[in-house]
């Protein structure tokens, strides 16, 4: 499986996108900020 960090600061549109490639087989995961989308894959990057 994917995982898909979305970086959007609209917190609407980030939410639509996250649940449309969720429900289409992706983990996605939500991200407002630039520094939120590293940290969110760092762990991804050295687990």
């Amino acid at each position: 499986m994917f995982e898909i960090p979305v970086v959007e600061d609209d917190r609407d549109l980030s939410r639509t996108v996250c649940r449309f490639l969720n429900t289409n087989g992706y983990r996605a995961t939500g991200c407002l900020t630039a520094e939120a989308a590293y940290d969110a894959a760092t762990p991804c990057m050295y687990p």
